[in-house]
C-alpha cells in the first residue's frame, strides 16, 4: 500500500483525492488551496565545472515525493534520477541552462516550473576569509563543511572566521539560532555586545577578527518552526513581515560595516521529509508536518524573492545548497532509518558544504571577473607590428588572451600570453581599423573583457639598402581630397595625393631592413603599381588592400605571405601578382564583379593551393593567368561560364580535373591554355566536343588556341580527334586558324 503526507497524517493513496477515474479530477481543487510548490527563483541557481550535484524532488518541493507524486525533468544537460536529477558539468557546459520542472500526481500536472540556471568555471586560486552564520546546521557539521568548502575550492586560501568551532572551521553558528537572536538581546547575542543592540563593528574589534571578504548566512528553520503548531494560525503575513525585517537589520549591519564583503544567503533545507521521520523527532500534537511545511515554503518564497539576484543589495545573494540535500536517501524510503531528519548525518553535513563551496565559487567567479579584467589596455606601432600593452589586476596568477577585430568584423583571439606577461608583439592586419581587447584566463575561467581600443594600421615592407638602391612605385594614385604619407624608415617622409608616377626614393646610408611605412588615408589608394623591385621585401600575409583600389599590381618583388586571407576590393578591374614569392589557398577567394585582369602566378617552389570549383568569372573578365610550376589549384571547372569578352583562360600547371563546356567565343591566340593539368581522356574527350558543339551554332572572328597536352593531361580517343578536326575545319571555313594541342 503506497501512502502519502496531507496535513500530519498518513493517508492511503485510495483516498478520495488518490482514486482513479473521475475521482482523481478532484486533485485539482485540492492542490489549488495549497500554496506554489517551488522556491526557487527563475535565474540565480550557479553550479560549477567538475562538482557533480544531486537536485532532489523533495527539497524542491518541500513535500515527501512518493508514488502517485512524482517530478520530471526536461533540459540539455544532466539526468534523471527517480525523483531526483543529476548534473555533472564540464567545461563545454559553461553558460546558461533551462531545466524544466514538472511536479504531478500521477497524469496531473500540479504546478511546472523552468528555471535558468548558470554553470560557471572553477574561480582562480584566490586568498578569501569567510564568515559563516548559521543554526546548528552549521554548527553540527562546521568540521564536515569547512574541509569541503576547501575541497570544492581547491587551490584557493580559505580562512574561516568567527568565535565558535576549533581553527580551520571556525564560524558563529549556534544550535536553534533564528534572525532575531543575532539582532536583538537573546540567547545568541554576539553581534549586540557589549550593549543590546546591533553592533557589527565592536564584533569584529572586540574579537580580534578580520574582515571578511563573505559572509554566508544559513538561517529560516528556527524562525519559523514555532509557526507550525497545530492549535496556531501558521505564519501569517505580518509575522513573516517581522521575520524578513531581522533578516535586513543583520544583512544591513554587515553591508554598513565594510563596503567591500558580499553576502551569501541561505534559507536553510526542509526538515524531517517522512511522517516516520518527523513523528520519531517530534510531537504531533505541537508540531504539524504539513503545517511546517506550509510555513517553511513561505518563508524560502518570500525570502528568495526579497534577497536574491542582487535586487535588495547588489552586494546579496542567495545560494539554494538546500536542494542538494538527500533527507531520506531519496525514494523509496526504507522504515526506520531517518538519515538526514533533522540534523544531517556526515554525508548530508558535506552536501551541504559542497552547495557553499559552488555558492562560493559563483560569487567569486563573478566578483573576479570584474577586479581581474585587465586595464590601461595601450596599442602602439612599431616597424611592422602592432605593440600591445595592459595592465594584470590578477596578481600575475592569470594568464590573457588577446582579442582583435578587423574593421568591425568578428573577434578572434590572437594569442594566449604566460601568467605574468603584458606585453606582446602582434603582426596584425595592416591598412585596417583594429579594435583589441584582453580578458584574464585561468584554466576555463575568463575574466571581463578590458576596454575596447582602437588603432588605424599602416601599410608597410622592407627594403634591403646594404647596397644602395632606388625604391620606386611605377603609379601610386590617392583619391581626390586624400592624403597619404610614406616614412621611407630612414628619418625622412613625404605626402603623396592625387596621381603620381614612378614615385622615387634615393638612399645614401645603407641599412637593412629599412620600413617602408604608409599611413594617412591608405584605404583611398586607387591605383597601385610597384614593378621590379627585386631589394623590396617583407611577409604581406596580412596586407588589408585598399578598398578603394581599381589596379593592384605586384611584379618581380621579392614579397612573401599568405594571400589566403586576402580580399580583393569589389571596385577592381585589374589585380596582377606575378614574379614574387606568396602562396595560399584560394578556395574562398571572390573575384568582383568589375574585376577584368586577373594573373596570379609565381615560379620555383612559390605556388597556390586551393579548390576554385565555385569560383564565378566576372563578365567583363577579359584574362586569367594562373600559370605556376609549383601550383596545387585544384577544381572541377565545367560548371565556368565564360564570359564573352574573355580572350583567354592561362591555366598550365595546375590540378584541374574538369573545364569549361561553353561560351567559346572569345577565345584568341592565346585561347584556353590547359596544359599539364589532371584531366584524363573521357574530359579530354568531353571538352573537345563541347567545343566543337559550340561552334556548330557560332562562327569565329579570329584564331583561337586549345591547349590540353602535357604531363597529367590524357590522351584523347578517336572521338575526341574527329571533335579536333572538326573544330578545326570551322575555324578554316571562317577563314581563320584553331591551334588545338592535344597529347598523342
Amino acid at each position: 500500500m503506497s501512502y502519502l503526507v496531507y496535513h500530519g497524517k498518513m493517508v492511503q493513496t485510495n483516498h478520495k483525492y488518490g482514486g482513479s477515474g473521475n475521482a482523481r479530477q478532484s486533485w485539482s481543487s485540492y492542490w489549488n488551496t495549497l500554496n506554489k510548490w517551488f522556491a526557487l527563483p527563475s535565474t540565480g541557481l550557479g553550479l560549477m565545472v567538475g562538482k557533480q550535484v544531486t537536485i532532489y524532488g523533495d527539497e524542491l518541493m518541500f513535500i515527501p515525493i512518493g508514488n502517485p507524486l512524482k517530478v520530471e525533468y526536461t533540459c540539455d544537460i544532466g539526468a534523471a534520477s527517480g525523483n531526483n536529477y543529476v548534473i555533472n558539468p564540464v567545461a563545454g557546459n559553461i553558460g546558461d541552462h533551462q531545466l524544466t520542472i514538472v511536479f504531478k500526481n500521477g497524469g496531473y500536472t500540479i504546478q511546472t516550473k523552468t528555471i535558468t540556471f548558470t554553470v560557471y568555471a572553477a574561480a582562480p586560486a584566490v586568498s578569501k576569509k569567510i564568515l559563516c552564520i548559521g543554526d546548528s546546521l552549521l554548527d553540527g557539521g562546521d568540521i564536515y563543511y569547512g574541509p569541503k568548502i576547501r575541497e570544492v575550492l581547491a587551490g584557493s586560501t580559505i580562512t574561516m572566521l568567527g568565535t565558535v568551532g576549533v581553527d580551520p572551521n571556525k564560524n558563529e553558528g549556534y544550535g536553534g539560532a533564528w534572525y532575531g537572536d543575532f539582532v536583538w538581546w537573546g540567547p545568541h547575542d554576539i553581534f549586540q555586545k557589549p550593549a543590546a543592540t546591533l553592533n557589527i563593528p565592536a564584533y569584529f574589534t572586540d574579537n580580534s577578527i578580520d574582515t571578511p571578504d563573505y559572509v554566508f548566512i544559513a538561517l529560516g528553520v528556527n524562525d519559523v518552526f514555532g509557526s507550525c503548531n497545530p492549535t496556531g494560525d501558521g505564519l501569517t503575513d505580518a509575522e513573516l513581515t517581522v521575520l524578513i525585517n531581522y533578516a535586513k537589520s543583520l544583512i544591513d549591519g554587515f553591508l554598513d560595516f565594510n563596503a567591500d564583503l558580499k553576502i551569501i544567503l541561505s534559507p536553510d533545507p526542509l526538515c524531517c521529509n517522512t511522517l516516520a521521520g518527523w513523528l520519531a523527532n517530534y510531537d504531533p500534537a505541537t508540531r504539524d508536518q504539513q503545517l511546517y511545511m506550509d510555513v517553511k515554503h513561505k518563508w524560502n518564497q518570500n525570502f528568495i524573492a526579497t534577497f536574491a539576484n542582487g535586487v535588495y543589495n547588489a552586494r546579496v545573494d542567495c545560494t539554494y545548497d538546500f536542494i542538494y540535500l538527500d533527507r531520506n536517501d531519496g525514494y523509496p524510503k526504507t522504515e526506520g532509518v531517518h538519515t538526514n531528519a533533522v540534523h544531517p548525518d556526515q554525508s548530508g553535513y558535506e552536501q551541504i558544504g559542497q552547495g557553499m563551496g559552488i555558492a562560493l565559487n559563483k560569487r567569486l567567479a563573478i566578483d573576479l571577473m570584474a577586479s581581474f579584467k585587465p586595464t590601461v589596455l595601450t596599442l602602439g606601432w612599431e616597424n611592422d607590428y602592432m605593440t600591445v600593452d595592459f595592465t594584470d589586476n590578477s596578481g600575475g596568477i592569470c594568464e590573457h588572451e588577446i582579442w582583435e577585430s578587423k574593421d568591425g568584423g568578428a573577434y578572434s583571439l590572437v594569442t594566449t600570453l604566460a601568467a605574468g606577461t603584458t606585453h606582446y608583439h602582434d603582426s596584425t592586419w595592416q591598412n585596417a581599423s583594429m579594435n583589441y581587447k584582453v580578458r584574464a584566463k585561468d584554466g576555463v575561467w575568463f575574466s571581463d573583457y578590458s576596454d575596447v581600443v582602437n588603432y588605424a594600421t599602416p601599410l608597410v615592407f622592407k627594403t634591403d639598402q646594404t647596397s644602395n638602391v632606388n625604391v620606386v612605385f611605377t603609379n601610386l594614385n590617392i583619391q581626390a581630397g586624400k592624403t597619404i604619407n610614406i616614412n621611407w624608415g630612414d628619418g625622412t617622409n613625404n605626402n603623396y595625393s592625387g596621381n603620381n608616377s614612378s614615385v622615387t626614393k634615393t638612399y645614401t646610408t645603407q641599412a637593412n631592413p629599412y620600413y617602408i611605412t604608409i599611413s594617412g588615408d591608405t584605404d583611398w589608394i586607387t591605383y597601385i603599381r610597384f614593378d621590379n623591385q627585386v631589394k623590396a621585401y617583407g611577409d604581406l600575409t596580412k596586407w588589408n588592400i585598399p578598398s578603394k583600389c581599381t589596379f593592384f599590381r605586384l611584379q618581380s618583388n621579392s614579397f612573401s605571405g599568405s594571400v589566403t586571407d586576402w580580399v580583393i576590393p569589389s571596385v577592381c578591374t585589374a589585380f596582377n601578382i606575378y614574379g614574387c614569392q606568396f602562396t595560399g589557398d584560394l578556395t574562398n577567394w571572390v573575384l568582383p564583379a568589375t574585376l577584368q585582369s586577373f594573373y596570379l602566378t609565381e615560379t620555383g617552389v612559390y605556388g597556390y593551393t586551393g579548390d576554385i570549383t565555385g569560383w564565378v568569372l566576372p563578365s567583363g573578365l577579359i584574362n586569367i593567368d594562373m600559370a605556376g610550376s609549383n601550383n596545387e589549384v585544384v577544381g572541377d571547372l565545367s560548371g565556368w561560364i565564360i564570359p564573352i569578352t574573355c580572350t583567354s583562360l592561362y591555366m598550365p600547371n595546375n590540378n584541374l580535373t574538369k573545364l569549361p563546356r561553353s561560351a567559346f567565343q572569345g577565345i584568341n591566340s592565346t585561347g584556353m591554355y590547359f596544359a599539364g593539368n589532371s584531366c584524363n581522356q573521357a574530359e579530354i574527350d568531353t571538352f573537345l566536343a563541347a567545343v566543337d558543339t559550340y561552334w556548330s551554332t557560332h562562327t569565329p572572328t579570329k584564331n583561337g588556341r586549345y591547349n590540353v597536352s602535357g604531363t597529367g593531361m590524357g590522351v584523347p580517343s578517336a572521338a575526341g580527334l574527329a571533335s579536333k578536326a572538326s573544330i578545326e575545319g570551322k575555324y578554316t571555313a571562317a577563314g581563320y586558324t584553331a591551334t588545338i594541342n592535344v597529347n598523342s
